[in-house]
């Protein structure tokens, strides 16, 4: 199993903010946030650390409504939000 499936399987909810600038993913322990704006770029987490420390790049697609997070092991989480609510998959 990919890193991107472990974090699809755990996860509870996916919010980004309006503008697209803000996600989070939520998980049953606590929250993983990413910020990407022309003043910030930043990640923490208070949940899941052990996978979210094998994180190795992630990018905010404010145009898409988009969170791309690409993992050490070369897999990839893509969360969006359509008007059928939030999408998220392992890639």
């Amino acid at each position: 199993m990919t890193e991107a499936q472990r974090a699809r399987r755990a996860l509870s909810a996916f919010y980004l903010n309006r503008p697209g600038t803000e996600a989070q993913l939520v998980f049953p322990g606590g929250v993983w946030h990413f910020r990407s704006d022309g003043h910030a770029h930043w990640m923490e987490a208070s949940a899941e650390r052990a996978l979210f420390a094998r994180i190795a790049e992630f990018s905010l697609d404010a145009r898409r409504r988009a969170l791309l997070i690409r993992f050490s092991d070369g897999s990839e989480l893509f969360a969006r939000k359509t008007w059928l609510g939030p999408r998220v998959r392992a890639i």
